[in-house]
């Protein structure tokens, strides 16, 4: 069931990516640096495998920053750089029309 539901995730997200190029026509980058209108789930995972956080108490610091890369893609996803340093956040989006 877990893997189901992980499956449904990666999908979501591949499909949000897909959908935000399409309606601002425009092209994230992605292998080799290269333009593409077909980013991927597995793309994004690679690309924002290099974001260190930390944790102490209550407070969440993102220690090494966010590269335009990885601004691209969560612009993509209708998140901020925030969802590192505050988990609350995802709760304080608007859904897009």
């Amino acid at each position: 069931m877990v893997l189901i539901i992980a499956l449904m995730i990666w999908r979501l997200m591949e499909h949000q990516m897909r959908r935000y190029v399409e309606q601002e026509q425009v092209q994230l980058t992605g292998w080799d640096n290269k333009p593409t209108t077909r980013p991927t789930a597995f793309m994004m995972t690679t690309i924002f495998d290099e974001i260190l956080t930390a944790s102490i108490k209550d407070i969440r610091v993102i220690l090494r920053g966010i590269g335009s890369r990885q601004q691209e893609f969560l612009q993509a996803l209708g998140v901020t750089q925030a969802v590192y340093t505050d988990p609350g956040s995802l709760y304080a989006l608007t859904p897009r029309a």
